[in-house]
């Protein structure tokens, strides 16, 4: 790629990073809507979640598919179809007649996120090497990822009471739009074609449906226990067929020397443990300050900002040149500020008020979400081929929201099994306890300072 710095690269960082925005505002934006939309189109209780997780089931099913297409079709035409297909969706949810028009809606938002989050963050790595600007940008991910899920609350409460739900898809169209005419402006043509004979269509459908049935299943976990386990027993089988069919194609959508190079297995290990707290912390929060605080929806959603201030000044703080050579002990520091304000939090159950505790447990988790962002970025793509970028976005991105939604799933269950203030305060505490076993086993599994991961071979070609 020819922008590799200057002003036209920086114009497309802040344009990629615009993307992110727009995939993690998509995710959060219904969340304090849906009771109105059930009131409102007389949805069943049992079927109002799908407004919420449908975007997360396509969402995940597709990370990796979509990944592998940035690789072998380029990473513009996956782009500009995924903002469409997300603006698409936003028109189709804001007119929608019927809750099947909405959730149809939601899946064509999900399928979106995925091609367009996968192709901008691979996008960013093809268009900046490994130093200091890919670091700062990184950092400013990080900072989208925490302004986009804030943003998407405060605007779903805002927009809800002020307008009506249909109005809280109007940000995710007006944003998507303004991307699809910078991204058409000013992302640089692919330079090739797609390529079938590269395409590994059976890992494909394979690793879609697997993935796609284990959110899925994790999702009813709550409403049926028995579904739950059989959806989850046929989701490991089809990933079990996906990696049998990765070692035999001569095209792997997922090439295993990818998933054993030690800066992904670090990474792996780091986000599903880090990103399962978080979850939990974030999803608990709202029920804490409304039943012990008793504040309105509106006033929790503001009530997340701190955390979005703390992980921008985290995150320019672990872009930093001096700490890239110690990225197991950013992770670490990470884990440990996130499973600190998780305990800190949780001592709002027993008393007190949003200064204290609620505010420092905040700021620590949002400066360990910072701090374990960019760490974890840096990691997993350093010192892989640029060609592998695409399926490694999908990799990471796919093992953030399945440990979201594990997370949260397994943290919600052990609160609810408990009861009462004294089950979301247990909650907190034991997702603390994931926070820092996530940051000391990325740190111990890290390579050391001056070690570096060899990048991955396609397959067939030789050891060197």
């Amino acid at each position: 790629m020819t922008e590799r710095g200057g002003r036209p690269a920086q114009r497309l960082v802040h344009l990629l990073a615009g993307v992110q925005l727009l995939v993690m505002l998509t995710v959060n934006v219904p969340i304090v809507a849906v009771p109105v939309i059930q009131r409102q189109m007389g949805v069943a209780p049992v079927h109002s979640q799908f407004i919420v997780t449908t975007y997360a089931l396509v969402w995940g099913a597709l990370l990796l598919l979509a990944g592998r297409v940035a690789d072998l079709a380029g990473r513009r035409r996956p782009l500009l179809a995924g903002l469409l297909l997300l603006a698409a969706g936003s028109g189709l949810g804001a007119a929608a007649p019927a809750t099947p028009v909405l959730v149809a809606a939601r899946a064509m938002q999900g399928g979106g996120a995925a091609l367009a989050g996968t192709a901008a963050l691979s996008l960013l790595v093809t268009l900046l090497p490994d130093g200091p600007a890919r670091r700062r940008a990184f950092a400013l991910f990080g900072q989208m990822t925490a302004v986009g899920s804030v943003a998407g609350l405060v605007l779903g409460g805002a927009l809800t009471d002020l307008v009506g739900w249909r109005a809280i898809f109007l940000p995710s169209l007006l944003l998507a739009g303004a991307l699809i005419g910078g991204a058409a402006r000013w992302v640089p043509p692919d330079a090739r074609s797609f390529s079938w004979p590269e395409f590994d269509l059976p890992g494909a459908a394979t690793a879609s449906a697997g993935i796609g049935l284990l959110v899925f299943a994790i999702s009813r976990a709550e409403q049926s226990t028995e579904k739950a386990l059989a959806g989850g027993a046929v989701a490991a089988a089809l990933l079990a067929a996906f990696a049998l069919l990765e070692r035999r194609a001569a095209h792997p959508l997922l090439p295993l020397s990818l998933v054993t190079r030690r800066n992904t297995v670090a990474a792996l290990v780091a986000t599903v443990l880090i990103w399962s707290s978080f979850a939990s912390l974030f999803f608990h929060l709202a029920f804490l300050l409304q039943r012990a605080l008793h504040y309105t929806p509106l006033q929790s959603a503001l009530a997340y900002l701190p955390v979005t201030v703390a992980t921008a000044l985290s995150g320019r703080v672990a872009a930093a040149g001096r700490l890239s050579p110690h990225l197991g002990l950013v992770t670490l520091g990470g884990g440990l500020a996130i499973a600190a304000g998780s305990a800190t939090v949780s001592a709002a159950g027993a008393g007190g008020g949003f200064l204290w505790p609620v505010l420092p447990g905040l700021v620590l988790a949002g400066t360990g979400l910072g701090l374990a962002i960019v760490a974890i970025q840096i990691l997993v793509f350093r010192g892989a081929a640029e060609r592998s970028s695409g399926v490694l976005a999908g990799l990471l991105t796919t093992a953030q929201e399945t440990a979201s939604a594990v997370g949260t799933t397994v943290f919600a269950t052990l609160a609810v099994a408990i009861g009462g203030l004294g089950g979301i305060t247990t909650t907190l505490f034991w997702g603390a306890a994931a926070a820092l076993a996530g940051g000391l086993l990325g740190a111990l599994l890290a390579p050391r300072q001056g070690s570096r991961s060899l990048p991955a071979r396609p397959s067939g070609e030789s050891q060197p």
